[in-house]
């Protein structure tokens, strides 16, 4: 059964509960038409897309190591040594998989995500200027630890956070 499917045969009362069922079933006008639900779809796609941002990094190293410019700036790596640069992030997000419940915990999911938000556009600025590996390395480090603060907490602020009848969708789109 596809995703469409199972959304068109599971009673919107499932979905939303059997209070706000019948208020959302009576409403002929689109959310699109609704400036309120406009601006809460727009403010979620942020949170959306620091969920996205571990796909993309690996797309990106990958893409850039094929590179001759790029072997030849980093000495050309090799082995292990290749390996760590990849696997830089993911050990970042390792460490910071150990801090960010706790975190999430002590000063909320919107704290959380803009801490590594922000955390995230700076290290990569970091990335961006290494002359060397070891730089490199670190950096793609900390862009790990950072992003787990803005990737952990976002499924779940947008589940708080969406329109109930558009939550299902919100989240089966955010993740695809």
């Amino acid at each position: 059964m596809g995703i469409k499917q199972f959304a068109a045969s599971t009673p919107l009362e499932d979905v939303v509960g059997k209070k706000l069922a019948p208020i959302i079933a009576q409403d002929p006008v689109p959310w699109y038409k609704k400036r309120h639900l406009v601006q809460l779809n727009i403010l979620l796609f942020s949170p959306l897309l620091a969920s996205a941002g571990g796909g993309f990094d690996g797309s990106l190293m990958n893409g850039l190591q094929s590179l001759s410019t790029w072997k030849t700036q980093y000495d050309n790596p090799t082995g292990t040594m290749l390996g760590l640069v990849n696997a830089a992030m993911s050990i970042g997000c390792l460490v910071g998989s150990l801090l960010v419940g706790w975190s999430t915990d002590k000063w909320g999911r919107r704290i959380c995500l803009i801490i590594g938000a922000v955390g995230v556009i700076i290290c990569t600025v970091i990335q961006v200027t290494a002359k060397g590996l070891p730089q490199l390395i670190v950096s793609r480090f900390l862009v790990g630890l950072s992003w787990i603060f803005s990737a952990q907490p976002a499924p779940l602020l947008v589940t708080e956070l969406a329109y109930p009848s558009h939550r299902v969708n919100v989240l089966i789109n955010g993740d695809t």
